[in-house]
């Protein structure tokens, strides 16, 4: 039985929900990644995706890219589940 802990990724790439859209998105060019958690302090305040730019930035926000902050596109709930939870588990919650 396969957990959840042996399928994630283990490096956590995250922004804080100050830091702008451009700058997120540089960021996870510059790291090669899809995905981001975007934290306040110490919380997860949300994530944002790949998908989140296609569908969500470029239609609305493209020309205010380096002056709107990550949190008016990022997606603000989210389920989760502990590293504990097996991927069948995970899976049916998604």
């Amino acid at each position: 039985m396969w957990l959840v802990k042996n399928l994630m990724a283990k490096e956590i790439m995250s922004v804080d929900i100050r830091t702008t859209i451009a700058d997120t998105v540089l960021f996870m060019r510059k790291n090669n990644i899809g995905a981001v958690l975007v934290m306040d302090g110490g919380r997860l305040a949300g994530i944002f995706t790949d998908r989140d730019l296609v569908t969500k930035v470029v239609p609305d926000y493209e020309g205010r890219l380096k002056t709107t902050l990550i949190d008016v596109v990022m997606t603000k709930d989210m389920m989760t589940v502990s590293p504990e939870h097996t991927c069948q588990k995970a899976m049916t919650h998604m």
